[in-house]
């Protein structure tokens, strides 16, 4: 038995890859365009979704204020209102924690130390020792 020669590239395995490479660049593109296409799609129904999800979110909303009961609180709670007879009543400078402003909150940056104004209304304000 006569041992078998390694193949070198012939001229049909070199035109076979020069139809190959002939036939995939100009696919490339088309096949690029394809999967951006895929993935804005992806996108654009991710955000459907989270529309969807705030339209049922409003909806919901919607008809809670269809309810007489609901509307009443919310003024009640939101404008202070009260009903013909009852007395309302105003706390003053009580302490009430969803007042104070949080330590990195804008608020709190801003509301230092009083302006001198500030300092001299306070002082007109307290009783002298």
């Amino acid at each position: 038995m006569q041992p078998v020669a390694a193949r070198s590239f012939s001229g049909r395995s070199l035109l076979l890859l020069l139809v190959v490479v002939a036939l995939v660049v100009p696919l490339a593109p088309t096949v690029h365009r394809y999967f951006a296409q895929q993935a804005e799609i992806s996108a654009l129904e991710q955000d459907i979704d989270r529309l969807k999800s705030e339209q049922q979110q409003l909806k919901d909303q919607e008809s809670l204020w269809e309810q007489d009961s609901y509307v009443e609180q919310q003024a009640r709670e939101r404008l202070s209102y009260v009903r013909p007879g009852e007395t309302p009543y105003l706390v003053v400078g009580g302490e009430d924690e969803e007042t104070e402003a949080n330590d990195s909150s804008a608020e709190a940056v801003t509301s230092g130390d009083p302006s001198w104004a500030g300092q001299l209304w306070q002082s007109l304000n307290e009783p002298a020792d």
